[in-house]
């Protein structure tokens, strides 16, 4: 399994959800894509739209919490969208010479683009 997530909250003194509005609209579009195109995969691909990030992860965690650890053991990877609308957006990636971190380094790098 590998998982794709984004927040749906914001910080208190900022605009709101437009703290993440862009990085959870990203992954619903993407999620409507795959569905209405059904490839054939090998991997399973699960999507999050976490609650309370900005108030420490609470909704992830509360998340991971809950699995099993064979349920843990299964989720490969896991890449998080937030606020990839931004203006003057970077392009980060946490454990960038990790497997996981390859297809997405390997996608920016044919863009020209340094994570």
């Amino acid at each position: 399994t590998v998982m794709f997530g984004a927040h749906l909250d914001g910080v208190s003194a900022g605009p709101g959800i437009n703290d993440n509005g862009s990085g959870s609209a990203t992954l619903l579009e993407n999620a409507l894509v795959l569905a209405q195109k059904n490839p054939t995969m090998t991997k399973h691909v699960r999507f999050a739209w976490w609650t309370d990030e900005e108030q420490g992860l609470n909704g992830s965690e509360f998340y991971v919490n809950q699995l099993s650890s064979a349920q843990r053991a299964a989720i490969k990877g896991y890449y998080n969208f937030d606020m990839v609308g931004s203006t003057n957006g970077g392009y980060f990636i946490n454990n960038v010479n990790s497997a996981t971190a390859a297809p997405l380094k390997a996608y920016w790098t044919s863009l020209n683009l340094a994570p």
